[in-house]
C-alpha cells in the first residue's frame, strides 16, 4: 500500500527524493555509495556541508519515527474502538448470585463460563476491585473466542504509552509530523537508510498499514481521551487476564494512569485537554481498587489540579490595574480611541466624595466572579468545572480511603492543595453538598466546618463534625498520638445587643428581623434582653454575667486594696479567638514563659503593663493563660523587659486608675467617631448608627467592670479638677453623653440614609431605634450583599471625557453578577459607595465584624486584633457562602444544600442545614416570595416526615444494632453551655430511637422554629398558603404505594371517591401534625377553612364521609399535650390565644351570611357523622343564626340531623338539648303542617320528624 505521506518522482533506482525550500528535487539513492556519489555530485551545486547533510538526515529520521508512531497510535486506536466490550455490572452480579447459589464445582465453572476469554489456555478468571469474592482456577478451557480478555487493551494501552514517551509532545501537534506534505523546509518520500527495516514499521503487519487513518492530531487526541474514559469505566472493573512477572494483576490501571500522566503533561499549557482528561479518569474511583486510589490522587493532585488551578488563580486574581479576567468584550463593541488615565487620577481623587476611596484610580475591576457565573471566558469554565466532581469523588470515597495511610495522607494533601490553590473552594463543597450522595455530603460537611467554622458554624444538638485533618484521621484509626487540638468545637462569643420583642397576634404580626434580635439563654432558658453574648459559629446565646460561669471563660483574681483591709474578688471574663480553621492552634505569644492568647473581654480591665485600659469591643487584648494577666498586644510586643511569668502579683495597681486618666484614654481611642451636634447632620445615618453601636457596647462593658470590680476609679483632687468635671456626677463622662446623643439622632429622621438602608426600609419596614446597623442582623447581611456588587457608578469619573464603546447591546439591562473575590479596598469603597459609610474608624470596625460573623474571610486566614490596613489592595477576601438575598447563581447551589441536608437521616448533617437556613436564609422582605415559599417547604417537609425517618431509622440502625446517626454517644459531654429544651437526658440510655427524637426536637425549637415564626410575622397569609400546600404534598406522598393511590390509577368515579376521601384524611393528619408542633400561630384558621371546603364537597356523596383524624383535632388532649417552642415561652402573655380553637372558626364563619350558615351546616354535619362531640355552645349559636336569619326548612332539616348525631356521640351534658329540640321543632311546625297538607317535599320533611323524634328519645334515655 503506498502511503499518503510519500511522494514518488521517477520509478527508477531511486528511493527517495528531497524537495526542499528553492524548488529543487535532487535524487537521493539507496546504499552508503550511492548516497556518497549524490553527496559529492551535489558539492558543486550547493554550498552544503557535512553539518548540514547530518542534520538533514537526523531530521529525516526523526520524522519518519513520528510519522509511524502516528500510523501506530491510529492503529492501536482502531483496535480499542473494535475491542470485545466487557460484561456489564448487571451480568457480573448474575454471575455473582449464581455462583454464590452453586455448591458444585460444575455449577460454578458454568456460572463464569463466558464471563473471561482466557488467552493462552488459561484458566483463572480475574474480576476487578468491585468483587470481594476468591479467585477461582477453572479446569474447563473450551477456547471459546466471545469471552473477555483484557490481553488486548493492554497491549494496545503499552503500545500507544510507548509511543507517546518516545514523541508524545510533537504527535498531536498540528502540523509538525502528522501532515509532511504541509512542511515548508522538506517533503520526505524515504529515508537514505530505506533499505533497512525500521523497527517501529516492523511493528506494523500488513492488515495494520490498511487501518491507518489520517485523522487530525486534534481529533487523535480527543478520540484517544475518549477511549481512555471507555476503558477506565469498563475494562479497568477487571484485573489482567493472564497475572506474569511483567503484568501484575493491576498491570492495566497502571498502564492507564501511566498514559493519562504523560497526556497531562505533554498538554500542561491546554486547559479544555486537562478537563477532558480529568473527567475521563473520574470513574477511576469507582472501578480502580482502593489500593491504587493513592496513585490516582497523585495524578490529578501533581499533573491536574496544581496545573489548573494555578492558571485559575492567576486569571482571577484581582489585582491593582489588573484586567478583570471575568469579564470579556462585548461582541462588536467599538475600541476607545481617546484614553485619559493619568488625569482622572490625578485631578479627580476624592472629588465630592464624602470618603477617599482606597482603590487607586482606574482599578474599577477589583474583584472576579463566580466561575459559574455567565459571560466567562470558556477558558474559566474549563479550569475550574473539573472541582466539584472530583471533590464528589474524594468525599464519597474517604472512607475507604481512611484504612490506607498513604490514601489518606494523599486524600489530605489533594483537599488542601484545592483549598489553597482556589480561593473559592468552598462553593464546590456546596456543590457536593447539595447534589451528591449521602456519603459524600457528611464528608463534605465536615471539611466545610473544618475549613471555614466561622461561616459554616459547628454544632451543639447532635454529634460534633470531626475535624478534617490528617492528624486527627490518624488518631481515630489509632494509628497516632492524639492531636493536640481536640476536635470538639469550642464557642467564640461575641458582645450583642437582644432587644425584647412580642409573640405575634391575630392584630400584630410585625416581622423579628433576626433571630439575634431577640434569644433565650442557654443555661437559664430566660430572655436576653439588652447585652448578650453570642457566639459566632453556632449562634449560642448566654447572659453575660450571671450565666456566663465557666472554667474555659472565668478567673477570679484576689488582691488586696490600696489602704488595705480584706482581699477583693474581681472577676475576669473572657472568650478565647478561635483560629481562622478548626484543628489549627491558636495563635500563642511566648515571652518569657508567658503563654498569650488573644481574648474577647466582657468588661473593662486595666493592661498589666501601661495600667491604661483595654478599649475595644472585640479581641481587647490578649491573656496568658498561667498568671492570668491580660495586656494590650502593642504593650507585650515593646515591652522592655517583660517581666517573668508569675514575678509579678495581681495587686490593686491592676484595678485602679485615675478619673482623669480614664477620660483621656477614651478620649483618644475613639476621637475619630465623637461628632458635636453641629457636625452630626453631616454626617449619615450608617456612620452614626455604627458608632452608636460601638460606644453602646463600651458603656456597658465599663459598667459591667464597675459591677465586677475589675476597674476602680479614683477621684481626682478638686483642685486639679477642672469646674466642668467638679459637677458632674461620680463615673460618668463624655462615653454617656455621646450615647445619650447619638441615640437621640437616630430616633429623629434628619440624618441621610443611603439607597441601601432606604431599600430595606421600603421592604422590610421601619427600622428599630434600639438596634444600631452593629446589631442589626439584616441589615449587616445587605451591606455584604452590597459590598459583593460591582462598583456601576464610579464617582471618581464623574466630569471628564469618557469613549464607550457601541456593542450590540446583548448585556444592556442586565444585572451585574456579584464578586467572589474582591481586595479589601474594594469592600471598603462598596461601604462607603452603596452603604453610605464615609468614616475610615466605622468602616474598619464593620469590615471586622464581618470577618468575625464569616461573612467574610481573608485569603491569607488571618484574624488578627488590630488588622492591618495600610495595603487593601493585596489583601484578598472571599465571601464564603452564598446570601439568600444575592443576585448570584450559587443561590440556588445553597438553597439545594439546605434541602439536600434536611432530607438526609444524620441529624447532624440536618443541623449543619438549618444553620445555614438561619444564618444565611432568615426570612426577610428583601427575599422573593419564590424564596421563602422554597426554603418554608423545605422546613415543613422536614418537620412533617418525622413518622417515616423514624421507620428508616428503626428499619437501617435500631434492627441491626447500628448507632443512631448524628446522636451524640451516651456519656458524651457536650461543649459548655450545654443547652437544655424540652427533654431531659434519660438514664441508662443506650442511644436508642428515643435519643434520634429528642434530638431532632431540640434542633427543631433552637433553629427551625423561630425561622418559621419570622416566616409567619413577615407575611402571614403566604406562610398559610405553604403550610396547607404542604400538607397536600405530604399526604400525597404518603397515599403513593398505597392501595387508595393504586385504585386512583383506575379512573373509575367509586374508585376516585375513595382516594380523595383518603386524601383528605392524610391532609387533615399533617395539619394536627403541625397543630401539635405549634407552628400554626394565628394561620389555623385559613388551614381549617380550606381543609373544611374541601371536605365539604365529599360530603355530597350518597354514604356519609368519615374521616378518622377529625376526632385528633378536637382533642385537647391531644393538642395541649403538643410540642412547645422556646419563642412560646414568654411571660405576661397569653399562650390561650395561640392553641387552636376549630369551633370557632365554625361559628365565625356561619355568621356572615345564608350562604356562610349553609355551609357551616355542612361542615358540622360531616364532623358529626366521623364521631366529633359538637359542643352545646355551638349548637345553640348555630340554632340561634339560622332564626336570626330566618333560614329555609332545608337548613334546619340539616342542623336537626347533625344534632341527633351530636346527641348519640356525647356522653354527658346532653340534658342542655333538649330544650333546643323543643324551639327548632316549634319554629318549624307550621312549615311541617303545609309541607303535610300540600303533600310537598315529603322526603325532607320525615328525615326532619324522624331525626327530631331519635333525638328526643336519645335525650329521654
Amino acid at each position: 500500500m503506498t502511503s499518503p505521506y510519500i511522494r514518488r518522482t521517477r520509478p527508477e533506482a531511486i528511493s527517495g527524493a528531497y524537495s526542499f525550500s528553492d524548488g529543487a528535487t535532487r535524487p537521493t539513492y539507496s546504499g552508503n555509495q550511492e548516497s556518497e556519489r549524490w553527496r559529492k555530485s551535489t558539492d558543486h551545486e550547493s554550498p552544503m556541508n557535512d553539518t548540514v547533510i547530518q542534520a538533514h538526515k537526523a531530521q529525516q529520521a526523526e520524522e519518519k519515527t513520528r510519522v509511524e508512531l502516528g500510523k501506530l497510535v491510529s492503529v492501536a486506536l482502531k483496535r480499542l474502538r473494535g475491542r470485545q466490550v466487557p460484561p456489564s455490572p448487571f451480568e457480573a452480579a448474575q454471575h455473582s448470585r449464581t455462583r454464590r447459589e452453586g455448591l458444585s464445582l460444575p455449577a460454578t465453572a458454568s456460572a463464569v463460563r463466558g464471563a473471561v476469554r482466557i488467552a493462552g489456555g488459561g484458566s483463572e478468571w480475574q474480576r476487578g476491585a468491585g468483587y470481594t469474592g476468591e479467585d477461582i482456577d477453572e479446569e474447563d478451557d473450551d477456547g471459546d473466542d466471545g469471552r473477555f480478555s483484557t490481553e488486548e487493551t493492554f497491549n494496545n494501552l503499552t503500545t500507544i504509552r510507548d509511543s507517546l514517551l518516545m514523541h508524545g509532545e510533537t504527535l498531536f501537534v498540528t502540523g509538525v509530523g502528522a501532515n509532511l506534505r504541509s512542511n515548508p523546509r522538506v517533503t520526505r518520500s524515504s529515508s537514505p537508510t530505506s533499505g533497512k527495516k525500521d523497527k517501529v514499521s516492523s511493528m506494523m503487519g500488513k492488515e495494520d498499514r490498511n487501518e491507518v487513518d489520517n485523522s487530525s492530531p486534534a481529533s487523535l487526541l480527543n478520540e484517544l481521551i475518549s477511549i481512555l474514559g471507555e476503558i477506565v469505566t469498563e475494562d479497568c472493573r477487571y484485573k489482567v487476564t493472564r497475572i506474569r512477572l511483567k503484568c501484575p494483576p493491576y498491570a492495566l490501571q497502571g498502564v492507564v494512569l501511566e498514559v493519562s500522566s504523560i497526556l497531562a503533561r505533554l498538554h500542561r499549557k491546554r486547559p479544555e485537554i486537562l478537563s477532558k482528561l480529568g473527567f475521563a479518569m473520574l470513574p477511576a474511583f469507582s472501578t480502580f481498587p482502593f489500593t491504587l486510589h493513592e496513585r490516582i490522587l497523585r495524578f490529578f493532585e501533581e499533573d491536574i489540579i496544581k496545573v489548573m488551578l494555578y492558571e485559575y488563580s492567576q486569571a482571577r486574581k484581582p489585582q491593582a490595574g489588573a484586567v478583570n479576567f471575568d469579564v470579556p468584550l462585548t461582541r462588536g463593541s467599538a475600541v476607545p480611541e481617546i484614553q485619559v488615565e493619568r488625569a482622572l487620577e490625578d485631578s479627580s481623587k476624592g472629588k465630592d466624595l464624602p470618603f477617599e476611596p482606597w482603590s487607586k484610580a482606574g482599578d474599577a475591576n477589583s474583584g472576579a466572579t463566580a466561575w459559574t457565573a455567565p459571560r466567562q471566558n470558556l477558558v474559566i469554565y474549563h479550569l475550574a468545572s473539573l472541582i466539584a466532581p472530583l471533590l464528589t469523588c474524594m468525599f464519597g470515597n474517604y472512607i475507604s480511603m481512611s484504612r490506607d495511610i498513604g490514601s489518606l495522607h494523599r486524600f489530605h494533601s489533594t483537599l488542601s492543595t484545592i483549598v489553597r490553590l482556589k480561593e473559592d473552594a468552598y462553593a464546590d463543597i456546596v456543590d457536593v453538598v447539595a447534589f451528591a450522595s449521602s456519603t459524600s455530603r457528611l464528608a463534605a460537611v465536615q471539611a466545610l466546618a473544618s475549613f471555614w467554622p466561622r461561616s459554616f458554624g459547628h454544632l451543639i444538638f447532635s454529634r460534633p463534625l470531626p475535624v478534617m485533618s490528617y492528624p486527627n484521621q490518624l488518631f481515630e484509626s489509632k494509628e497516632a498520638t492524639p492531636p493536640k487540638v481536640a476536635g470538639r468545637p469550642i464557642h467564640e462569643f461575641l458582645l450583642w445587643r437582644f432587644i425584647d420583642q412580642t409573640l405575634p397576634t391575630r392584630n400584630n404580626t410585625t416581622p423579628r428581623g433576626s433571630l439575634l434580635h431577640s434569644a433565650t439563654c442557654l443555661v437559664c432558658t430566660k430572655q436576653i434582653v439588652g447585652l448578650g453574648l453570642m457566639c459566632a459559629c453556632c449562634n449560642s446565646t448566654v447572659h453575660p454575667r450571671s450565666c456566663y460561669d465557666h472554667e474555659g471563660g472565668t478567673n477570679r483574681l484576689k488582691y488586696v486594696p490600696r489602704d488595705g483591709g480584706s482581699e477583693k474578688i474581681t472577676t475576669v471574663r473572657y472568650s478565647r479567638c478561635q483560629p481562622s480553621r478548626r484543628g489549627a492552634e491558636p495563635a500563642v505569644i511566648r515571652l518569657e514563659r508567658h503563654h498569650f492568647e488573644t481574648v474577647h473581654l466582657f468588661a473593662l480591665h486595666l493592661c498589666f503593663l501601661c495600667k491604661l485600659p483595654m478599649w475595644g469591643c472585640y479581641s481587647q487584648g490578649v491573656r496568658c493563660s498561667s498568671c492570668l494577666h491580660v495586656a494590650h498586644i502593642a504593650c507585650v510586643h515593646s515591652a522592655n523587659p517583660l517581666s517573668r511569668c508569675r514575678s509579678t502579683p495581681f495587686t490593686w495597681k491592676d484595678v485602679t486608675i485615675n478619673w482623669d486618666l480614664l477620660q483621656k484614654s477614651w478620649i483618644d481611642a475613639y476621637r475619630s467617631i465623637m461628632w458635636q451636634e453641629t457636625e452630626l447632620f453631616q454626617q449619615s445615618y450608617e456612620d452614626v448608627s455604627i458608632a452608636y453601636g460601638i460606644l453602646w457596647m463600651e458603656l456597658e462593658l465599663f459598667n459591667a467592670a464597675l459591677t465586677s470590680g475589675a476597674l476602680v476609679i479614683e477621684r481626682a483632687t478638686p483642685q486639679s479638677m477642672n469646674p466642668r468635671a467638679r459637677d458632674r456626677p461620680m463615673n460618668n463622662f463624655e462615653l454617656h453623653y455621646f450615647v445619650a446623643l447619638y441615640k437621640t439622632q437616630l430616633t429623629g429622621s434628619r440624618l441621610n440614609k443611603s439607597h441601601s438602608t432606604i431599600e430595606y426600609i421600603e421592604n422590610c419596614g421601619p427600622l428599630s431605634n434600639d438596634l444600631s446597623l452593629v446589631h442589626d442582623m439584616s441589615l449587616i447581611v445587605l451591606a455584604v450583599s452590597a459590598a459583593k456588587l460591582p462598583h456601576t457608578d464610579n464617582p471618581i469619573t464623574e466630569g471628564f471625557l469618557s469613549v464607550e464603546g457601541q456593542g450590540d447591546g446583548d448585556m444592556e439591562g442586565e444585572l451585574n453578577h456579584p464578586y467572589e473575590i474582591v481586595t479589601l479596598a474594594h469592600i471598603r469603597d462598596a461601604l462607603g459607595y452603596d452603604v453610605g459609610v464615609a468614616s475610615d474608624f466605622a468602616a474598619k470596625f464593620l469590615m471586622s465584624h464581618f470577618m468575625r460573623l464569616g461573612l467574610v474571610a481573608r485569603v491569607d486566614a488571618i484574624m488578627e486584633s488590630t488588622p492591618d490596613y495600610s495595603d487593601p489592595l493585596k489583601v484578598i477576601c472571599v465571601f464564603p457562602s452564598a446570601l439568600a438575598i444575592d443576585a448570584s447563581t450559587s443561590v440556588e447551589a445553597l438553597f439545594a444544600s439546605i434541602q439536600a441536608c434536611l432530607e438526609d437521616l444524620d441529624l447532624s448533617i440536618n443541623e449543619f442545614g438549618l444553620l445555614l437556613l438561619v444564618r444565611r436564609c432568615w426570612p426577610s422582605g428583601m427575599m422573593t416570595d419564590y424564596a421563602l415559599t422554597r426554603l418554608t417547604s423545605m422546613v415543613l417537609a422536614w418537620i412533617l416526615t418525622e413518622e417515616h425517618r423514624m421507620l428508616d431509622v428503626v428499619r437501617d440502625f435500631v434492627s441491626v444494632k447500628i448507632p443512631m446517626p448524628g446522636v451524640r454517644p451516651v456519656g458524651e459531654k457536650p461543649a459548655w453551655p450545654e443547652p437544655i429544651y424540652n427533654a431531659a437526658p434519660r438514664e441508662g440510655s443506650t442511644g436508642g430511637a428515643a435519643d434520634y427524637t429528642t434530638t431532632r426536637q431540640k434542633i427543631a425549637t433552637r433553629f427551625a422554629l423561630p425561622w418559621l415564626l419570622q416566616m409567619h410575622d413577615l407575611n402571614r397569609s403566604l406562610y398559610a398558603e405553604c403550610l396547607y400546600q404542604q400538607c397536600l404534598q405530604a399526604a400525597e406522598a404518603a397515599l403513593f404505594t398505597s392501595k387508595a393511590f393504586i385504585a386512583h390509577q383506575d379512573r373509575s368515579e367509586e374508585r376516585q371517591a375513595d382516594y380523595d376521601v383518603e386524601m383528605a384524611d392524610e391532609t387533615l393528619k399533617y395539619i394536627v401534625k403541625l397543630c401539635q408542633w405549634g407552628i400554626v400561630w394565628t394561620t389555623f384558621d385559613d388551614l381549617f377553612v380550606n381543609w373544611l371546603d374541601t371536605m365539604s364537597k365529599l360530603s355530597r356523596l350518597e354514604t356519609p364521609v368519615i374521616f378518622k383524624h377529625l376526632p385528633r383535632l378536637f382533642s385537647n388532649d391531644d393538642l395541649s399535650g403538643g410540642r412547645r417552642s422556646f419563642v412560646d415561652d414568654t411571660e405576661n402573655e397569653d399562650i390561650a390565644r395561640y392553641m387552636v380553637d376549630p369551633w370557632r372558626v365554625v361559628v365565625d364563619a356561619a355568621s356572615d351570611d345564608m350562604a356562610g350558615l349553609e355551609r357551616c351546616l355542612q361542615w358540622v354535619l360531616v364532623l358529626a357523622h366521623s364521631g366529633v362531640e359538637i359542643p352545646n355552645s355551638t349548637l345553640m349559636q348555630l340554632s340561634a343564626f339560622a332564626r336570626d336569619m330566618n333560614a329555609s326548612f332545608f337548613t334546619h332539616s340539616i342542623l336537626v340531623e347533625a344534632l341527633l348525631y351530636a346527641v348519640w356521640v356525647k356522653s354527658y351534658g346532653r340534658g342542655e338539648l333538649l330544650h333546643l329540640v323543643y324551639s327548632i321543632f316549634g319554629r318549624q311546625s307550621s312549615h311541617i303542617k303545609q309541607a303535610i297538607s300540600n303533600r310537598q317535599r315529603l322526603e325532607i320533611v320525615n328525615d326532619f320528624l324522624r331525626h327530631s323524634l331519635a333525638t328526643c328519645l336519645l335525650l329521654y334515655g
